[in-house]
């Protein structure tokens, strides 16, 4: 896989294509008990690829967003929870200047747990949302990901 250089403001830009997003997604759903696990928080939770990008999550994210799982493979949080800053960067979120700020992005790069103000665009208009995020690491077979969970404070 290649990833073209794009400037940043903060995180890497490079994303996976969909085929490879896909092939993540079908590892992680055949992991034992990963599935049964995300499904087990009480609160939106997903897996995501070195990327930062989305291949599983549970239902409680989907209902959240108001999108099928499947709608939100290969987004990234930002996208997935329309930030006002995640189409302002080279490679979407986590790329723009605000994104050195962002509590999401840090717990993602991290694996750690930090609170975040996410500004969002909403049918009826700007909301914020404040989180704490929470990111641990995840190895199945090769690949890494990180699970991160969205608990609002």
């Amino acid at each position: 896989m290649k990833h073209a250089k794009l400037l940043t403001h903060f995180a890497p830009a490079g994303r996976r294509n969909a085929e490879e997003v896909s092939r993540q997604s079908r590892v992680v759903a055949q992991a034992p008990h990963v599935c049964t696990l995300l499904e087990s928080f009480p609160v939106p939770a997903v897996v995501l690829s070195r990327e930062r990008q989305l291949v599983a999550a549970n239902q409680k994210l989907a209902h959240l967003v108001g999108r099928p799982v499947d709608a939100l493979l290969g987004l990234r949080p930002g996208e997935v929870f329309n930030c006002i800053h995640s189409q302002e960067g080279p490679g979407g979120c986590g790329t723009s200047v605000f994104c050195r700020v962002c509590g999401s992005n840090r717990a993602i790069l991290n694996s750690r747990t930090e609170e975040c103000r996410m500004t969002c665009r909403a049918p009826q208009g700007w909301q914020s949302l404040d989180l704490r995020v929470q990111a641990t690491p995840l190895s199945i077979g090769p690949d890494t990901f990180t699970v991160v969970s969205f608990i609002d404070i």
